[in-house]
C-alpha cells in the first residue's frame, strides 16, 4: 500500500432473513422426488428460508441495510456509496442499488449492481474497497442480497432443494493502518456460462420463451468441478498478492453452496474445518448473500477476533470466481 492509499476495511455487519423456514420435510411434502437424508447427505441443507408474500430484492437489501446503520450508529445521509451484489435483481433497469438507496434515505450515495451470482459479493467488496483506499469515499455500503425463490420450480429436483433467500451488509470505512483488506483475486471463465444460468430472462431469449417464469438451470457436477478447482486458485493468489502463505490464514468463509465443498475446499487448503464456518444447514444457498450473512453469525459466535487474516471465497455463475483477504479490524 502505498502512502496515497489509505486502509479500508469492513467495520460493520448485518444480514436480515426472510421469517419462513422451509424443511426438507416441506419440499418433500410438495411433491419434490427426494428425501431430508438426500438433501442432507448431498448438500449439508437441512432447511432454508424463502419470502411468502410482496415484497423485491431490494426490500431483503434495505432491511439488511437499516440494520446495519443502526448498529454502526450512522444516518443514511452519511453513505456516500452502494454497491448490490444480486443475480436477481428487482428489475433489469434500473439497478436494485438504487430502488434500495430511495428506500433507506441515502440521498446523498451513488448506487450500482454487480451481476456475478456466487462470486457477486466478492466482486462488489473488490470494487467498493478501491473507493474507500483512494479516499473518494468514506462510507461504501456492500449489500448481497438474493430473492431466487422467485426463480425456482419444482420439475427442477437438481436446483430446488438448494436456494434460500436473504440479506447480509457491510460498511466499508478507513482503518488503522495494517489492518483492513490487504488484497483482492478475481477471475472468470465464459467458456462455462451455460453450467449454472437463469433461462427465460433477458435478450439471449426470444419474446415468447421470454415471457414464462425465469427458471435456474444448473449442471450440479460441472460447478462442483469447477468449485475444487476455484477454491484453491483464489486462496493461492489472493494470499501471495499479500505476500503470504495460506497457513497464515486464520479462518476462511466461503460461499454457502454445498457444505461438502467446504469440507472438500478445506482439505484442498490443507486447513482444518476449526478455521472455517458454514451456516448452510439453516439457510441454504442465498448466492451472493451467503458471505456476508455467514460473517455475521461468525462474528457473533466469537469466530474472528481483531488481528486475525480472514479471507473470503466465493465461485459460481459465470463461471467466476474470487477472493478476498484482509486483516481484521
Amino acid at each position: 500500500m502505498t502512502d496515497k492509499l489509505r486502509a479500508a476495511g469492513i467495520t460493520c455487519v448485518a444480514s436480515w432473513l426472510p421469517k419462513q423456514i422451509i424443511t426438507n420435510e416441506d419440499i418433500v411434502k410438495m411433491g419434490i422426488d427426494t428425501s431430508d437424508k438426500w438433501i442432507t447427505e448431498h448438500t449439508g441443507i437441512k432447511e432454508r428460508r424463502w419470502h411468502n408474500g410482496k415484497g423485491a430484492t431490494s426490500d431483503f437489501a434495505a432491511n439488511a441495510a437499516k440494520k446495519l446503520l443502526k448498529k454502526a450508529k450512522l444516518k443514511a445521509t452519511d453513505i456516500d456509496m452502494i454497491i448490490v451484489a444480486t443475480c436477481s435483481p428487482d428489475t433489469i433497469t434500473p439497478s436494485t442499488a438504487c430502488y434500495v438507496q430511495h428506500k433507506i434515505g441515502a440521498i446523498k450515495a451513488a448506487a450500482m449492481d454487480v451481476n456475478n451470482a456466487c462470486s457477486g459479493f466478492n466482486y462488489a467488496l473488490a470494487v467498493g474497497s478501491k473507493f474507500v483506499a483512494d479516499k473518494t469515499y468514506d462510507n461504501v455500503l456492500v449489500i448481497g442480497a438474493e430473492f431466487p425463490s422467485k426463480y425456482i420450480h419444482q420439475n427442477e429436483r437438481t436446483t430446488f432443494v438448494f436456494f434460500g433467500d436473504g440479506a447480509g451488509a457491510v460498511l466499508l470505512q478507513e482503518v488503522k493502518k495494517d489492518y483492513g483488506i490487504m488484497s483482492n483475486y478475481l477471475r472468470a471463465d465464459g467458456s462455462g456460462a451455460e453450467n449454472l444460468i437463469v433461462e427465460g430472462i433477458g435478450t439471449l431469449f426470444e419474446p415468447s420463451e421470454a415471457v414464462k417464469r425465469p427458471t435456474i438451470k444448473m449442471d450440479g457436477r460441472a460447478i462442483w468441478n469447477f468449485a475444487l478447482q476455484a477454491i484453491p486458485d483464489a486462496a493461492k493468489n489472493c494470499t501471495e498478492k499479500a505476500g503470504l502463505k495460506i497457513e497464515d490464514v486464520d479462518f476462511v468463509i466461503f460461499h454457502q453452496a454445498n457444505y461438502n465443498i467446504i469440507t472438500e475446499g478445506m482439505k484442498l487448503l490443507g486447513l482444518p474445518m476449526s478455521k472455517t464456518f458454514s451456516n448452510i444447514n439453516k439457510y441454504g444457498n442465498t448466492i451472493a448473500a451467503s458471505i456476508p450473512i455467514a460473517l455475521e453469525e461468525a462474528l457473533e459466535k466469537g469466530k474472528i477476533k481483531k488481528g486475525d487474516i480472514v479471507m473470503f471465497i466465493g465461485f459460481g455463475a459465470g463461471l467466476s470466481w474470487g477472493a478476498n483477504l484482509m486483516r481484521w479490524s
